[in-house]
């Protein structure tokens, strides 16, 4: 079985760090394909700055030079609140045989059962927390979930989910936060995010307004 990767995020906008920690991912645990999904309106962040078809080509030109990555808009055409929940039954309609692997950062992972209906998430995927190589697993991992911790990448492949695993990544310190206030303050972000998406910000005049971050 063939394990597939799912990340999630806003995307707003999507950065080197997006990709280098996948590709740091997908190196470590054998997973071929990675859906990027951006969100469509999030129940538990801010809303995003960018509009959505603009964080959708902004996801669609920093991936396009990779055939494993796949930019799935389900959550942007769905109507309401998006909740990885739903994503991941529909993902799991469409490959009902195949792994799924949903790629957190730590920082998400310490936030998760604030999630809808986020005790279900480990009966349709696995969990993988991207994690900087000097951090310790403390994330406090919720108490059901204490069992399905796992070191080995080969639980990705012999169940098609509930297996929680750490993975080391190395450290990106951008954020799409840092990126939208250098550009609002006319900054270069050069090397922080890949250069189509920087041709399309500056094309769309993204990011510009003071304070607009």
């Amino acid at each position: 079985m063939n394990p597939i990767g799912v990340f999630g995020g806003a995307f707003d906008p999507i950065h080197c760090g997006h990709i280098e920690t996948v590709l740091d991912v997908q190196r470590q645990t054998g997973i071929n394909q990675v859906h990027y999904i951006p969100t469509g309106d999030p129940s538990h962040r801010p809303r995003a700055i960018s509009n959505q078809t603009h964080r959708l080509n902004m996801v669609s030109l920093a991936t396009a030079k990779n055939p494993d990555f796949v930019v799935n808009n389900s959550e942007i055409q769905r109507q309401g609140k998006s909740y990885m929940v739903a994503t991941l039954r529909e993902l799991r309609l469409q490959f009902r045989f195949d792994p799924l692997c949903l790629i957190l950062g730590a920082d998400a992972f310490v936030r998760i059962q604030q999630w809808h209906s986020w005790a279900a998430l480990t009966s349709l995927a696995h969990i993988i927390v991207m994690n900087r190589p000097d951090g310790q697993w403390s994330v406090k991992t919720p108490e059901r979930w204490q069992k399905l911790r796992v070191k080995h990448q080969r639980m990705l492949t012999e169940r098609l989910a509930g297996g929680v695993m750490e993975i080391k990544v190395r450290p990106m310190r951008i954020s799409s936060t840092q990126v939208r206030r250098m550009i609002s303050t006319g900054e270069d972000v050069r090397g922080l995010v890949p250069e189509p998406v920087l041709k399309y910000i500056h094309e769309n005049n993204l990011y510009t307004k003071q304070g607009d971050y």
